[in-house]
């Protein structure tokens, strides 16, 4: 259905733009609009308004990236789809009140995410991969010199965890446990099935989430994934950082927003998204993906950011790598914290390899996924 008349919900997610670039590379009149639809009271003054703009525009279809019950409302009504890119995780639009309206046509990141939505009422789910937004001019390719390690990203220091310190010793040890027990895995979430509805009955008595008062299945969701996942996630993190820092030293940049004292030398400050960033992995011999626990199985956009930009990425296993990414030809995958150091090491000093390694799976990654690819994929959902 190339060539629709498309409203096109600006949003901060960093692959706003040039989504809406593949949408009209494909032949779509694209009408781009912004309001704010954070809340009930903002949702009531523009729902008319958005109405009025599909009349105008003769609007086939509204897309935006995450989920929007205003719109949602505006689509049914109008009998027309809801392009929903639910890109980020966690993902709470599945907990929306309108999530089984028959205009919604929900695409996720996160594989694992796609047989969550259907369980909670959603019609209309598909997997659909992140693709590249940062990328290098093409006669840099090659010609900058690689070196050192490094790791941009949050180490979550400061995360709702610290909200269980009020726990009974016993749940928060168990707790601890399963989180502990939860580093070494890739894949699979134990906290799927330990977080049992004894410690979830403990949790609502120390722990009030507004966001979940009176629905027990989406304070469980937000329990997981916004503080249990997190947890998971510095420990991993400041424990690879650690490692890094005391095997190589000079050679290891660490770079968060994050404010943090007790870090070495390596620690530099944060780098804003966008050619900073694209910089910082086209000219890192090594570039550590430590992909964040709230991704079960998905694959995050920095892997596709660091790829794109011609740099070679050491990562962690995820489950929709399969048939998207090929380790050992497109990246190297590390399963622990020693094989990660070990192959750090390695491709730290074989250069020809490496760069071979990163060039080849430049291509591919902007042969194969781009936006526009992207954009052909929701576009074909409705015809």
């Amino acid at each position: 259905m190339n060539g629709i008349r498309l409203l096109y919900y600006q949003t901060e997610y960093p692959a706003n733009t040039v989504c809406l670039e593949a949408f009209q590379a494909l032949g779509c009149a694209v009408e781009a609009f912004s309001c704010p639809l954070a809340n009930e009271e903002q949702e009531e003054v523009f729902r008319p308004m958005i109405c009025q703009l599909v009349h105008a525009q003769r609007a086939e279809a509204i897309f935006s990236f995450g989920y929007f019950p205003a719109l949602s409302d505006v689509c049914e009504k109008e009998g027309i789809p809801y392009l929903s890119y639910c890109a980020e995780v966690p993902c709470l639009a599945m907990f929306s009140r309108n999530i089984g309206n028959q205009c919604n046509c929900f695409f996720v990141a996160d594989s694992a995410l796609a047989e969550e939505f259907p369980l909670r009422g959603a019609r209309k789910v598909y997997y659909l991969p992140l693709a590249p937004v940062l990328s290098v001019k093409t006669e840099s390719v090659g010609c900058i010199e690689q070196t050192g390690i490094s790791f941009a990203g949050s180490l979550h220091e400061d995360n709702l965890y610290k909200y269980f310190a009020k726990l009974p010793d016993s749940a928060r040890g168990y707790l601890d446990g399963i989180t502990e027990a939860q580093i070494h895995l890739y894949g699979y979430s134990l906290f799927e099935k330990l977080l049992e509805d004894k410690i979830l009955e403990i949790l609502m008595q120390v722990v009030s989430i507004e966001q979940a008062k009176n629905n027990k299945d989406k304070y469980r969701y937000t329990i997981q994934h916004f503080f249990l996942e997190q947890q998971t996630t510095k420990l991993e993190r400041s424990r690879i950082v650690g490692r890094m820092e005391e095997q190589f030293g000079e050679k290891f940049r660490f770079y968060t927003q994050e404010k943090l004292e007790s870090y070495g030398k390596g620690y530099t400050g944060g780098l804003p998204y966008g050619e900073p960033l694209a910089a910082l992995y086209h000219s890192s011999a090594v570039n550590l993906n430590i992909t964040n626990r709230a991704y079960t199985c998905g694959i995050p956009l920095k892997v596709w950011d660091i790829l794109a930009c011609g740099g070679f990425l050491l990562s962690n296993y995820q489950a929709d790598f399969d048939g998207l990414l090929e380790p050992g030809r497109d990246f190297v995958m590390y399963g622990s914290l020693d094989e990660l150091a070990e192959l750090a090491g390695y491709y730290l000093e074989h250069n020809e390899e490496r760069g071979k390694m990163a060039r080849e799976a430049r291509e591919r990654v902007l042969a194969e996924h781009n936006w526009q690819r992207r954009a052909e994929s929701i576009l074909s959902v409705i015809g």
